[in-house]
Order: C-alpha cells, then sequence, then structure tokens
C-alpha cells in the first residue's frame, strides 16, 4: 500500500491537472510587472551633471579595457564585449546542434510543414506526466508529433514514480515551478508554440506571446465539468482564453457554451488513441470479467455506481468479476464499500501498469460509469481490444456510439441489466465488441495528428488560413441543435446529483450577463457532495 505522503501527492496532482482550471501555478509573476512604466523622476541639473561625467569615466574605462584585451589579452575578472558576443555565437551554435538532433527523416519534415522550411519545435507545459488521462494526452500526443519530423519539449515538474513513459526523443526540462528556465528558454527561439493547460491566466498568456511563441490552451475537461466542484466563478473567466492563439476542445459539444457568445479561437481536434484499433488484438470474451479504469477517487468516475451494480451482476451471474485498474491509492473507501456488499470475492482493486493490454484481454465488458467527460481515453482503449461497453447515457461520448450500451444516468440497476445480459449471451457479446472496435475508425491516429498539423501551419499563415480551418472542422463535428439538447440533459443529471444546483440552469447559460456576474451556489459543503455519490 503506498505511503500516505504518496496519496496526499497523487491527489495534489489530480487537482492541479484537472479540478483546479483556474488555480494552476502563474508561472511568472504577472506580466503587468514587466508592463510598469518607471516612475518619474525629478530632475536636478546638478545631479544630471554628475551622472554625465559618471557615464562618460564608465564608457571610456570599458572602451579602454577592451583595447586592452585585444592587445593584451589581460582578463579583467569580467566578460568583455568581444567574449560576449563569442558566448552569444557558442548559445546560438548549441541551439541549432539541439535541433538537429530531433531530426530523423526529411521527407517526414517536408510532409508535414508544405509552408515552411524550419521544422516547427512544440512545447507542453503541464504538471506532470501522472498516471491519468493527461498523462496519456502528453505523451501519446509526443511521440506522433515527434513521428512527423517535430521537435517535442515537456515542461513539467521533476519525475514522479507513477510518471508515462514517453519517446526518448522528446526533451523533458523541469521548468513547471521555475520560471526563469521557462523564459530563458521560450525566449532562446526554440518554440514556435506553447501548449498549456488549464493556465488561463491573461497576463500569463501576453507574456508567452511576447516572447515569440504561438500559446494554443486545452481544457481537459467540458463545460460542465466546473459545476461538480461548485467552481462556477471559472464562467466567468471565458474572455481570457480570446488571448490565446487557439483554444482546443476535446468535445465537439463544447462548443455549445462558447458559439453562443460568438467566440472565435475555439477549435475542435479530438485525443489521440492509446492503442491504434488496428494494432490490437481483440479480447475473446469468453469469460465474465468486467474491467473499469479510472481514478477512484474522483467522484465524477462513478466508481460507486459500478459497485452498486455488482451487487446485483451476481445474483445472476455469481462467478462475475470487477476489475477496478487505478492509478491512486485511495481506495479504501471502497474496498470498505465492497465488503458492505459482499463483494469482497468479485471485486478486485489492480494498480495501473505499463502493460494495460493484459487487463482488456483478460476481460468480456467494459463499464464506463463517468458522470461527465470530454473525449474517453479509457473507453477508447477498451473499444481498442474489442471490448463491448456498458456506460451512462453522457453527451460527450456521442461519436462513440457505436459497441456501448447507455443507460439512463445513475441507474445502476440497468446498468447491471444491461451488462447480465452481455455475459449470459457470447453471441451478442461478440456482436457488440465488433461495433465497438470499428467504431474507432471515425477518428484515427493519422487523421487526427494530421489536423495538428494544420493547425500549426494555419496559426502561422494568418488569422485567414486558421478561420477556414477551424469553419471546415465545425462544419463536419458540431451540431448546434444536438449540442444545446446534450447541454440541457447535463444540466437535468446535475439537479438529480444534488439540489444545490438548482440554483443555476442552462436559461442562465446562454445569458451573457449572467455568466459574466455568475456566483458561486451558496452553502455547498464540497465534502458532502463527494460523499453523497
Amino acid at each position: 500500500m503506498d505511503s500516505l505522503e504518496d496519496v496526499n501527492l497523487d491527489y495534489q496532482r489530480d487537482i492541479e491537472n484537472e479540478r483546479a482550471p483556474l488555480t494552476t501555478i502563474n508561472v511568472i509573476n504577472s506580466y503587468n510587472h514587466y508592463q510598469k512604466k518607471e516612475s518619474s523622476i525629478k530632475h536636478y541639473k546638478c545631479y544630471l551633471k554628475i551622472l554625465y561625467v559618471i557615464i562618460f569615466i564608465l564608457m571610456f574605462f570599458v572602451l579602454f579595457q577592451n583595447i586592452l584585451k585585444y592587445i593584451t589579452n589581460i582578463d579583467f575578472g569580467y566578460p568583455s564585449i568581444y567574449q560576449q558576443e563569442k558566448e552569444k555565437a557558442k548559445k546560438k551554435e548549441k541551439l541549432i546542434e539541439i535541433k538537429n538532433e530531433n531530426i530523423t527523416d526529411n521527407s517526414m519534415v517536408l510532409q508535414n510543414d508544405q509552408n515552411n522550411n524550419k521544422i516547427k519545435s512544440i512545447g507542453f507545459l503541464y504538471s506532470s506526466l501522472f498516471g491519468n488521462g493527461i498523462g496519456r494526452f502528453m505523451t501519446v500526443t509526443g511521440e506522433y508529433l515527434v513521428r512527423k519530423g517535430y521537435d517535442v519539449y515537456f515542461f513539467t515538474k521533476k519525475p514522479y514514480i507513477k510518471d508515462f513513459k514517453f519517446n526518448e526523443k522528446i526533451k523533458r526540462i523541469y521548468a513547471y515551478e521555475n520560471h526563469t528556465l521557462l523564459t530563458e528558454t521560450l525566449k532562446s527561439g526554440i518554440i514556435d508554440f506553447l501548449i498549456i493547460n488549464n493556465n488561463f491566466d491573461v497576463n500569463t498568456i501576453e507574456y508567452y506571446k511576447s516572447l515569440g511563441v504561438k500559446v494554443i490552451g486545452i481544457y481537459h475537461g467540458v463545460f460542465i465539468s466546473a459545476m461538480f466542484n461548485n467552481a462556477t466563478l471559472f464562467y466567468r473567466n471565458w474572455k481570457n482564453l480570446e488571448h490565446l492563439d487557439a483554444y482546443i476542445h476535446i468535445a465537439a459539444d463544447d462548443y455549445y457554451f462558447y458559439h453562443n457568445f460568438g467566440f472565435k479561437r475555439n477549435i475542435f481536434i479530438p485525443n489521440l488513441y492509446t492503442f491504434e484499433s488496428s494494432e490490437s488484438p481483440s479480447s475473446n470474451l469468453t469469460n465474465h470479467n468486467i474491467m473499469m479504469l479510472g481514478r477512484l477517487n474522483d467522484p465524477k468516475k462513478g466508481v460507486i455506481f459500478a459497485l452498486k451494480a455488482m451487487y446485483y451482476i451476481i445474483k445472476e451471474v455469481p462467478d462475475a468479476k470487477l476489475n477496478l485498474v487505478s492509478s491512486d491509492s485511495r481506495i479504501e473507501e471502497f474496498k470498505n464499500m465492497s465488503r458492505d456488499l459482499n463483494l469482497t470475492n468479485n471485486v478486485n482493486f489492480l494498480s495501473y501498469v505499463e502493460k494495460i493490454s493484459n487487463y482488456f484481454l483478460d476481460s468480456s465488458v467494459f463499464f464506463f460509469t463517468s458522470l461527465t467527460e470530454a473525449f474517453p481515453m479509457a473507453l477508447n482503449e477498451a473499444k481498442a481490444y474489442g471490448l463491448p461497453c456498458v456506460a451512462f447515457d453522457i453527451s460527450y461520448s456521442l461519436p462513440f456510439q457505436s459497441g456501448v450500451i447507455k443507460v439512463d444516468m445513475f441507474d445502476y440497476k440497468a446498468l447491471a441489466r444491461e451488462t447480465i445480459k452481455l455475459l449470459k449471451d457470447y453471441d451478442y457479446r461478440i456482436k457488440m465488441g465488433r461495433e465497438a472496435k470499428i467504431s474507432l475508425n471515425m477518428f484515427t491516429n493519422e487523421n487526427t495528428i494530421n489536423l495538428w498539423g494544420r493547425l500549426f501551419n494555419a496559426l502561422q499563415s494568418g488569422e485567414e488560413d486558421f478561420q477556414k480551418l477551424r469553419t471546415e472542422i465545425e462544419n463536419k463535428y458540431y451540431n448546434p441543435e444536438i449540442a444545446e439538447k446534450h447541454m440541457e440533459k447535463q444540466f437535468e443529471n446535475l439537479k438529480m446529483y444534488n439540489k444545490i444546483f438548482r440554483c443555476h440552469t442552462i436559461k442562465n447559460f446562454t445569458n451573457l450577463d449572467y455568466i459574466n456576474n455568475i456566483e458561486e451556489c451558496k452553502n455547498v459543503d464540497r465534502l458532502k457532495i463527494k460523499k453523497k455519490m
């Protein structure tokens, strides 16, 4: 069992990565610090004369010592102008050398960036590579960008034992808590695009842009996610996103909120798959094992409903087993709950491992009980291995209808009924498993990484090209009527979850004045909310 220190660290890293979208570190204190005008100083003639004399003497001395340096090679204890220029030249050569190290295939580079002879360098500023959906997003996206010939940099905290492994050609710089190191790297000019996660402070964004990089933001959640923690003040800051060069949604339905206000910086790009469907073997689906993958300490994952469903499943299928695979350590309360439900022999709590494919191949059904998702990585991974999935009906899994049996939110009895049908009918499992695998053809990794490449090119080409690409993707993936219905349904689900959310309605969220002045629901005890899950 992990130590208490590890448990607290797991929880803290989750907070940084997902739950506090506006409270991740401000890498610089404030851009205003760099914009302050020098305060006016009273000028006295006598002081000016003295100042001029001192400056003249200093200039004469510097000139004199450099002349002596050239003639006699005398070292005065600090770098001469000649030495400084020499050092600059060395630094420039070193940067060129660093960039050349990552060039693996010139043909790939030319194919990827036809409008620019220069290889693009992509930096990801994220808290960690910790074992959750965000960690998988970074490592998989970085992997495919490297394959396409990009230079990739991860700016993170120092390594953690549970961090995901990543391509050795990706350079990891521990600059997340060192704004000087990050600033110097950006100033050097080796980074073309900086991708930031949830750190949408206006001053920080503008500072990065002032250093010559394009700043792309991603929120690894959805419009409705902040409601689960009563963090509704998040919505007041939507205008901050206008300062980004681009704001990526990973859920097409999330467009509803931003389009309503005429937002023009957003663009939809799905996540890449951790496992390609075509490269992954399919489970033979011959046992009665059920798998669930996710962070148990996150109430949005709905683990409690999976356990309640198992109580009814084993009455019909006594040998059914639920394997809960998780990267976190906060499982004691769920172990207690499984004992209370007499599930000790039917529920296994397993640690996340690098070779997670073994878990998928040893399962016949996949549980997906999330209450809100953006682009569900775990669901896609299960589908890649041909697992039929039983899930709560959340709108954000819309592109993945095939191979998924959906039940009403919070209805764990329906979750149990549909799972029992699958476990008792092998042919039905096979049919649903095939549909699940085929459904991933809607988004292939090759098509997704090409969208990234087109985004980079469009941002460098100019606003007109960016808006063309944005419109093209919007027309393909976004339906405002469907999105509105989905958002209304999400609000209804939230009301079922807890009555406190009645202080916000979907109609409120179509009113710009309401959003700009939104207040958190009063008298909300967040701990009690989690316990009600």
